[in-house]
């Protein structure tokens, strides 16, 4: 089958939005990017085209005859494409934002603020793809991604929503079979709460001890899990030591369930990022939820 030459999806969405507003500044902000990013696109257009599509004036971008019908048709295939795609998933016609993240950023930081964002947004819709390997993730499969990672992946726009900061955490009631003024090896001989992750993406025991100066890691009681969620309940009944990540327990902390086994803290490389695909057209509402997300930590 003869295929006819196609141009990359991000630069028609471009020149329809540039075409629509006869201003690059005014779709450059629909588009979150920056104004030469946008004519940088059309350019491109134009280029596979071998046709200019706009004149431009010092105030505005005026479409040229061929530009015209080219809109036109731009502006149907789009809109079929959009309705397609809008069968497929499912949507109904109401604001709708796919968010990726692990099962403990979903049930620990993620979930309550849903429950206000709804206030905020009642129509809206979300739906969660649970996973915890950013790897795994196809940047179809969601509009914002929300994960732990030691450095911003390629080929995202990254925005961190907070640092990666660690220290022991128990429960009150826990904290007074402890000594306040013990080293922090004393710690080993306490049940540890520990976090089994094959990726290493997050930081650990080990490198928490290794910052306050202990070398060897040899706990004397643990516990060990794949599921960070099930360690932190393990901790709010008291059953031992949690390593916590401050940003995504900061709940639990703030309502006093956990409070700090030690005063060590651990300011590793890692970040928590708010994550959108850059081959994407980054919806409004997905930026709305974004900017309310990074308000409301």
């Amino acid at each position: 089958m003869h295929i006819e030459p196609l141009p990359p999806l991000n630069t028609l969405i471009a020149f329809e939005c540039v075409a629509r507003y006869g201003n690059i500044s005014r779709a450059a902000e629909e588009l979150n990017l920056t104004q030469s990013a946008t004519s940088r696109q059309i350019l491109q257009l134009e280029e596979m085209l071998g046709c200019k599509l706009f004149n431009r004036t010092q105030r505005r971008v005026l479409l040229t005859p061929r530009g015209e019908i080219y809109a036109v048709q731009v502006r149907q295939q789009l809109a079929a494409l959009s309705h397609a795609t809008a069968e497929v998933m499912g949507w109904n016609g109401l604001p709708q934002v796919t968010i990726a993240c692990t099962s403990a950023m979903a049930s620990l930081w993620l979930a309550p603020r849903l429950s206000a964002l709804h206030l905020v947004w009642p129509d809206m819709q979300i739906r969660m793809k649970i996973s915890d390997n950013f790897a795994d993730m196809r940047t179809s499969e969601f509009d914002l991604a929300i994960f732990y990672l030691h450095d911003a992946p390629a080929k995202f726009q990254a925005s961190a929503l907070f640092d990666e900061i660690c220290y022991p955490m128990c429960a009150p009631d826990f904290l007074k079979r402890l000594d306040p003024s013990a080293p922090p090896e004393a710690l080993l001989q306490h049940m540890l709460l520990i976090q089994d992750d094959p990726q290493r993406e997050w930081t650990g025991w080990s490198d928490w001890f290794a910052s306050q100066g202990v070398p060897a890691f040899v706990p004397r009681q643990t516990w060990r899990a794949n599921n960070y969620p099930f360690l932190v309940q393990a901790a709010l009944r008291g059953d031992g030591i949690l390593l916590g990540w401050e940003g995504m327990v900061q709940d639990l902390l703030n309502r006093g369930e956990l409070v700090a086994a030690h005063p060590g803290k651990l300011a590793a490389n890692g970040k928590c990022y708010l994550l959108t695909p850059e081959d994407r057209y980054i919806k409004p509402i997905v930026r709305q939820v974004i900017s309310w997300l990074q308000n409301n930590q």
